[in-house]
């Protein structure tokens, strides 16, 4: 699906970045796609807990 520069207000990860092979080609797609302003929210599982 491609994704206009700077048109999405807001992006909500949650426990889906640990699960990708480049999390920085990810961060940058994020970045690309949101406008200035936008609300990036990303949540992964604490490393020492044991369903990480």
């Amino acid at each position: 699906m491609a994704v206009n520069d700077d048109s999405v207000d807001e992006v909500i990860a949650i426990h889906v970045i640990e699960h990708l092979p480049n999390t920085v080609r990810v961060m940058e797609e994020l970045f690309r796609i949101t406008h200035p302003g936008a609300g990036i929210t990303i949540e992964v599982p604490h490393y020492r807990h044991s369903n990480a």
